[in-house]
């Protein structure tokens, strides 16, 4: 439970910091449409990734008790992991980010947390099949769209609730941005989770 707690409160720490900044970049580059460009398409969904990677990081022992902490930082090390990671994660949260629908983060943060799920597993994991499965069963499947679903309609509603109660407070403007950036990451807390059991369940009955 305790690991758990921490991983919540470090996730909301650094989307506030990484929401912060990525305010101040706009502020800073505003007019400068090139600028603004790499920030909405490159920047800032490059820190999204880099926060669902840490998530990865920080979840997969709590999935399988067998690996710990110090074993899953020191894939930060490993080159294979860093290149896996850019190849796959990021360049896959580019490419969404062109995407209008699927580039929601309803949409788009489950697609990418998946992925970041499995390139740690593929790194971590030991005695993986010649040939892992990495498409989910039936069951964890509904349960990943049970709770993204949930989610979505949750976030919805709560986020725009505490964005105007904010905004009235402090008397600004925007802040639904950085509370659905921070609720949107936390939502991927669960469904790493959910599919890193799966895919964990999977490789057993493979191997």
């Amino acid at each position: 439970m305790w690991p758990l707690i921490g991983t919540f409160l470090t996730l909301t720490l650094l989307t506030l910091l990484l929401g912060a900044f990525c305010a101040w970049l706009q502020r800073h580059f505003d007019g400068i449409t090139v600028s603004e460009w790499l920030l909405d398409h490159f920047y800032c969904p490059a820190g999204r990734v880099l926060l669902l990677i840490l998530a990865c990081l920080l979840l997969w022992p709590q999935i399988d008790p067998a690996l710990e902490y110090g074993q899953m930082f020191d894939l930060l090390g490993d080159g294979d992991f860093l290149v896996n990671s850019l190849n796959i994660v990021f360049l896959s949260s580019l490419v969404l980010s062109f995407l209008p629908v699927v580039g929601h983060p309803a949409i788009g943060l489950p697609i990418l947390s998946a992925l970041a799920t499995a390139v740690v597993a593929r790194h971590a994991l030991p005695d993986l099949p010649a040939e892992p499965r990495w498409w989910p069963d039936l069951a964890t499947a509904i349960k990943m769209l049970v709770i993204a679903l949930g989610g979505y309609l949750a976030i919805r509603h709560f986020a725009g609730r505490m964005a105007r109660a904010y905004d009235n407070h402090y008397l600004v403007s925007g802040s639904i941005v950085l509370f659905n950036d921070w609720l949107y990451l936390l939502l991927q807390v669960p469904l790493i989770l959910v599919y890193g059991s799966g895919l964990k369940g999977l490789q057993a009955a493979g191997g």
